[in-house]
């Protein structure tokens, strides 16, 4: 005799769900799809959250060292140089296992090395970081594309520490226009 057969109570009860899904399946995969749509909606709200509760440029976070981040971007053209400076405003404790990420508009800018692993940084000694940014231009006629304006010309910086999601420091980092190549 089968295992599901032995409980006589139960048996009824699964024939009847199972009949109810059956029945109901476009509801039911309906409903689903409108939760996993709010499972999605929710993350990303959390996500935007935590990196904009991150927008300064000193860490605010007492279980780490204080940490300050400034920018700094040079070269005119399509290929830019971005220099940040990390520094360690502690006067005894290292902040050590950090990570800087950038994330620019790809349709705008390409960044070569999107994520850097920092060594330790001391105390009062800056670390200075540069990441090479290219602006894309038309194959064309060698200008910035239509769809770039001071408003969107703009790249993320995080400095997270390793292994967390939240971001330590959060910046958004204006890119000058960029001159036609010739």
């Amino acid at each position: 005799m089968p295992l599901f057969w032995t409980n006589p109570k139960r048996a009824p009860s699964l024939w009847s769900r199972q009949q109810r899904e059956k029945q109901q399946a476009k509801s039911t995969y309906g409903s689903f799809q409108v939760e996993l749509w709010r499972l999605r909606h929710s993350a990303a709200r959390a996500t935007i959250d935590a990196i904009n509760s991150s927008e300064t440029t000193i860490t605010g976070d007492l279980t780490h060292a204080p940490v300050k981040l400034s920018a700094e971007v040079c070269v005119s053209g399509p290929a830019f140089r971005l220099y940040l400076t990390i520094q360690n405003l502690s006067t005894f404790k290292m902040a050590s296992n950090l990570v800087v990420l950038l994330h620019a508009d790809r349709r705008h800018y390409t960044i070569a090395q999107s994520m850097a692993r920092l060594p330790s940084v001391l105390p009062g000694v800056p670390l200075r970081v540069d990441f090479e940014v290219v602006a894309v231009l038309d194959a064309m006629d060698k200008l910035p594309p239509p769809s770039l304006s001071p408003d969107n010309s703009q790249i993320r910086v995080m400095l997270m520490k390793a292994g967390q999601a939240k971001p330590l420091i959060a910046a958004a980092v204006a890119m000058p226009q960029s001159e036609a190549a010739f």
